[in-house]
């Protein structure tokens, strides 16, 4: 799937999740197993930042946003705070459910240079990326490229 900005990477199981709770935000990473890649989703509350074990750059970056997509019964959609219970565990509906990462675009007006994209780039800089925002459809495009 890579239309309209959107993506969506290859189907896993979750492994390890890990929360900390402080100033009212929960931070974190999960990961996940597909195949040879391990997905790294960084958040802070929102999923800010995904990396692929496979790429040299990130593969999603705020203000794009990412949500899980659970297979089998039961919930279908997550999100960080569904996916991940407070003490780090993995929700156990999550089971051994494959898991696909979704991702899409942002409304225009958050990516537009300034306030809002430059507290995004703030968030993104606290967790140890130093880069500029790069937009989904351009980093998907880059990782079509490496895969040639």
């Amino acid at each position: 799937m890579r239309t309209c900005g959107a993506g969506s990477f290859r189907a896993g199981r979750t492994g390890l999740g890990q929360v900390d709770t402080s100033g009212g935000f929960d931070v974190g990473k999960i990961r996940i197993q597909a195949g040879q890649h391990t997905y790294t989703v960084m958040y802070q509350n929102e999923s800010l930042l995904v990396w692929d074990s496979t790429c040299a750059q990130p593969v999603v970056l705020a203000p794009d946003s990412v949500a899980y997509f659970v297979g089998g019964e039961g919930q279908s959609i997550f999100s960080n705070g569904d996916l991940v219970n407070g003490d780090g565990s993995l929700n156990p509906a999550i089971g051994k459910r494959p898991v696909t990462l979704i991702a899409w675009r942002p409304e225009a007006e958050l990516r537009k240079p300034g306030l809002i994209l430059d507290s995004f780039m703030q968030l993104l800089n606290s967790l140890g990326y130093l880069g500029p925002y790069v937009p989904l459809e351009s980093l998907q495009s880059a990782r079509k490229v490496d895969a040639s």
